[in-house]
């Protein structure tokens, strides 16, 4: 659960945005119901994993994601950071915040996730 703002919109919002439209979103969701899947797909999502799940199947997802997915080019990565709504990404300092909850991711997650 994500604080003030639901994930699909989340998702929706990153892959409108000429800055993010390239970051490649995995759906991680309690929801199992095959409907749930299609309109996570549906809202932008490049794979949708239901919970419980083991770390081979987040591997393989992962890996299929990346071996699909544009490389974003450095230079379209602005030292500015990003918010849209409730998201907030810095990519100077690799923190990702949504509403008031905040990740620091280390470089080598940033660079993966972006």
């Amino acid at each position: 659960m994500l604080p003030g703002i639901d994930g699909l919109s989340i998702c929706q919002k990153i892959k409108s945005d000429r800055r993010t439209k390239g970051v490649s979103i995995i759906i991680v969701s309690a929801k199992v119901e095959e409907a749930d899947e299609v309109i996570g797909l549906g809202h932008g999502a490049d794979s949708y994993l239901r919970k419980p799940f083991s770390s081979r199947e987040l591997i393989s997802r992962v890996k299929a994601v990346f071996s699909r997915s544009e490389t974003i080019p450095r230079s379209d990565l602005s030292k500015d950071i990003v918010t849209i709504d409730e998201l907030t990404i810095d990519p100077v300092s690799y923190l990702i915040k949504i509403g008031s909850t905040s990740v620091k991711l280390t470089v080598t997650e940033f660079k993966i996730s972006f």
